[in-house]
């Protein structure tokens, strides 16, 4: 997360209060996954999150144990894109069933969490496990 927010957000938009409204007007789809960053942790700022979320948590690859399905939309920032297959390859060495999936604007779920069409997202990851499990 911290490469996300400090890649993707200028450090000036940060500053201002108001940066989620003025988000809402350039692109909605960070706008939607910020409020939801929000409401998953409980704050109201970008200060909370960079404490509570981002400097608190770390993800070590090498200790997952499974299979993933790694999904990211077309519309996402370069950096969440390059962090997903940097997943997907590190973990699909281990564990072959593993998938990696771009949903595109054409499909209409291009969002972050493809909120913009999440019958179709929970239908592949449905269909993901029943692929792996059964």
């Amino acid at each position: 997360m911290n490469q996300v927010i400090t890649s993707d957000i200028p450090k000036s938009l940060i500053r201002f209060s108001k940066m989620l409204g003025l988000l809402k007007y350039f692109d909605k789809a960070a706008y939607t996954s910020v409020e939801k960053i929000f409401w998953q942790n409980g704050v109201s700022g970008y200060e909370e999150v960079m404490e509570k979320v981002v400097r608190k948590s770390s993800v070590d690859l090498e200790l997952i144990q499974c299979p993933v399905l790694a999904i990211t939309g077309e519309s996402e920032s370069q950096e969440l894109k390059r962090q997903t297959q940097v997943f997907y390859e590190t973990v699909k060495k281990r564990y072959s069933q593993s998938k990696y999936r771009l949903y595109k604007a054409s499909e209409g779920a291009d969002a972050h969490c493809q909120l913009n069409n999440l019958q179709l997202a929970n239908q592949e990851l449905f269909d993901w496990f029943d692929s792996v499990l059964l």
